[in-house]
């Protein structure tokens, strides 16, 4: 007689779940990772500190997952005689003191790298590096904690912002564009929230907050024929830059909308791609001036009872001295970033898209910039001061967004009078333009592309590389002249 119970689904359930854990415990291999490893490096590779006339030590940081090196330099340094001698048994008072503190710097590092779990370089500097005194803090870049959007205040951001107000239905594209300005404004990333809010306030201008199935490569092309006549309420017709920039905002709402909302299908719901909707793309050509005008300009005398236009005049010519520096870049300059008669700065757009350390951008003090910086500069020249009194510490992103416009917004108002004063009518003088003369400049002076692209910290050479087509015309004329140079032998050899 079987006495036998029938074992239920769920005993079975939990026993095959027993065995496959232990199956998967037996064969299971244990991995270690590689930790991050820390190491004093004594950098001779580029010019020695003019003040010491020696070489810096850096700590050198080495992290194997995700891979990547960083160096941090600190305020010791040594000759390369004073270095080798380092590994000798009996050493002077002072090296003794320099190879303790160095070896401790290394020790320290190594513990603090070790706490963190994970790793990751931007709390490494928060943690260790940022307000350490063994290290040279103008050089430290802290990037801001993203706060949680739970506990970020969006108030201030109402007024400028309607949308994070509305309530939209999730399968609507507002619902997705607002939470993708929702994070770039915690990030801080307000230019790109407001060019988000422009995409989203042009699309329903034309078709009302639609179901992301509404919007197909068809709609994107009469949507790109309204702009064209002037859609969304604006006198004349929009640039392809323009349309560009909105439709690519709205196909990131798409991948957005797919991969971390999971609201749509991209195989049933995505217009874009090869046979479907293709985003028009235009060349942003420079505008530059010729150096004629830049030295008739700069000869030209402000009217001594409009004292506004001798410093927009003056933070142009800043701009142009400048290795022509961003009006952003003039805003966060410090006091800090003056060294040997030298400017040196990371360029502030790209503080957050490098994966490895920013080029630093180096600019020489003339007397030009000299003068203004004196004349314009905060009378406190504490190193954490702002060399301006554009940006004020506790400012928001909001705040110092608004800042910068109103700097960029003053240059370009008063040039335009001036240049108007000069005879130049229709000619576009602002911040921008000063910039891409000064590149243009250089080019004419002989300098190379890859040259200008360090000087303006760019980091795809193609955006260095359209400065040529802003060179002045009279320039290319002559180019084409030279092309042709060979035609004069000719004509001389013509037969009589």
């Amino acid at each position: 007689m079987n006495l036998a119970f029938p074992a239920s689904r769920s005993f079975k359930l939990r026993l095959f779940a027993a065995f496959m854990q232990k199956k998967r415990e037996s064969s299971q291999v244990k991995v270690f990772k590689m930790p991050v490893t820390t190491k004093i490096y004594f950098d001779t590779r580029n010019e020695i500190r003019k003040k010491t006339n020696d070489y810096p030590y850096k700590l050198q940081v080495y992290c194997p997952d995700p891979k990547g090196t960083k160096f941090f330099q600190t305020i010791y340094g040594a000759t390369v005689e004073e270095d080798q001698k380092l590994s000798a048994s009996r050493l002077s008072e002072k090296l003794q003191l320099l190879k303790t503190t160095l070896q401790d710097i290394e020790d320290k590092a190594a513990e603090a790298a070790r706490k963190l779990n994970p790793f990751s370089f931007d709390d490494f500097v928060r943690d260790f590096i940022k307000d350490n005194p063994h290290f040279d803090q103008a050089r430290i870049k802290v990037k801001p904690q993203v706060t949680d959007e739970k506990d970020f205040d969006f108030t201030e951001y109402y007024d400028d912002f309607p949308i994070l107000k509305e309530i939209f239905d999730p399968t609507t594209i507002g619902y997705a564009y607002q939470l993708i300005i929702r994070k770039k404004i915690v990030w801080g990333k307000i230019p790109t929230a407001y060019l988000y809010q422009s995409s989203f306030v042009s699309l329903r201008a034309y078709g009302g907050n639609v179901r992301f199935q509404v919007i197909t490569d068809t709609y994107l092309k009469f949507y790109t024929e309204w702009m064209k006549k002037g859609g969304g309420g604006r006198k004349k017709e929009n640039t392809k830059t323009t349309i560009g920039m909105y439709l690519r905002n709205l196909r990131h709402v798409f991948n957005y909308a797919a991969t971390e909302l999971k609201i749509i299908n991209k195989e049933k719901c995505y217009p874009f791609g090869r046979g479907k909707y293709r985003i028009p793309s235009s060349r942003n050509v420079k505008k530059a001036f010729e150096p004629g005008i830049i030295s008739e300009l700069y000869a030209y005398q402000c009217d001594t009872e409009k004292p506004w236009l001798k410093k927009a005049k003056a933070f142009w010519f800043f701009i142009y001295f400048g290795n022509g520096m961003n009006p952003l870049d003039i805003c966060n300059l410090k006091y800090r970033d003056i060294k040997d008669g030298l400017i040196i700065f990371e360029r502030a757009k790209t503080e957050e898209t490098l994966a490895e350390d920013p080029p630093v951008i180096t600019v020489v003090i003339n007397e030009d910039i000299q003068a203004t910086i004196d004349e314009y500069g905060n009378k406190d020249r504490s190193s954490e001061n702002y060399i301006f009194p554009f940006f004020e510490p506790g400012m928001s992103p909001l705040q110092q967004y608004k800042a910068r416009q109103n700097f960029i917004g003053f240059i370009n108002q008063w040039m335009s009078e001036i240049f108007k004063d000069l005879g130049y009518e229709k000619v576009k003088a602002g911040a921008y333009e000063a910039r891409h003369s000064a590149a243009t400049a250089q080019i004419l002076g002989g300098a190379s592309l890859l040259e200008v692209q360090e000087m303006l910290g760019q980091i795809d050479p193609r955006t260095t590389k359209r400065y040529i087509d802003s060179l002045p015309i009279t320039i290319k004329r002559a180019g084409a002249a030279r092309v042709e140079a060979f035609k004069k032998s000719l004509e001389n050899h013509k037969p009589a």
